[in-house]
């Protein structure tokens, strides 16, 4: 039982905001081919010229720098960037140990029934309490970054990361979100995996924007600023 109390403390400073960390679980896929020197890339046309899109983007290019890729005007571009975003209410399911109703056992002595229990069973038993699953109100932040070829629109990589928490502040959340995605491009097809980064404080993405028309369309909570296809 103390572990599970332990797994149901742990879940809820973790959606409290007291880790000292950010978890994301990402997900990629990819046709992308190794060799590909060619990184020019413009953010697609299409997405909402709008200043929280722009610096989201802002936060991308910066992540993509490191891997080779120059942001150029679109005639240039070998390839267009799409992001996807935003977050939606969900719910967690944590473990609680269920209190005793009855008080404190009665036993056979300090050291009865089958091991060093101060009044042997227990209320319970020799099981201990019951655990349930307990819901709680959560946030999921998630953000998709689609690279495609401009030639033919043909997609060849498609990174998803979420994070689900008590934070539903997405200015907050998405430089973990772009570090996530993106930190270790290009990822292996079909990868799935747990991301953490140290939270630091009063982080939160930066004061600037990308150059004006390499965005256009889209709003709401739940962000898809892809366009429909």
């Amino acid at each position: 039982m103390r572990v599970r109390a332990g797994i149901a403390a742990l879940t809820l400073a973790l959606l409290s905001g007291c880790a000292s960390y950010v978890t994301s679980d990402v997900t990629a896929f990819q046709n992308w081919s190794a060799g590909d020197a060619d990184k020019r890339f413009a953010f697609d046309p299409r997405q909402s010229n709008d200043l929280e899109t722009n610096t989201y983007q802002r936060l991308v290019q910066e992540e993509l720098s490191p891997h080779g890729f120059r942001l150029t005007p679109l005639a240039e571009a070998a390839y267009l960037v799409t992001l996807s975003y935003g977050t939606r209410p969900t719910t967690v399911m944590v473990p609680q140990v269920v209190s005793s109703p009855w008080g404190p056992p009665i036993g056979w002595g300090p050291w009865g029934g089958w091991g060093p229990r101060p009044f042997g069973w227990g209320p319970w038993g020799g099981w201990g309490p019951p655990v349930i699953d307990t819901p709680y109100p959560a946030t999921d932040a998630f953000l998709t970054v689609k690279i495609s070829q401009q030639n033919d629109g043909r997609e060849v990589y498609r990174v998803t990361a979420r994070h689900v928490g008590d934070d539903g502040s997405l200015p907050r959340l998405m430089p973990y979100l772009v570090r996530s995605a993106l930190g270790d491009f290009p990822l292996p097809n079909g990868t799935v995996r747990e991301v953490r980064i140290d939270r630091q404080k009063n982080a939160g993405v930066v004061n600037e924007v990308v150059p004006a028309g390499t965005a256009a369309a889209g709003n709401a909570n739940e962000r898809l600023v892809s366009p429909a296809r």
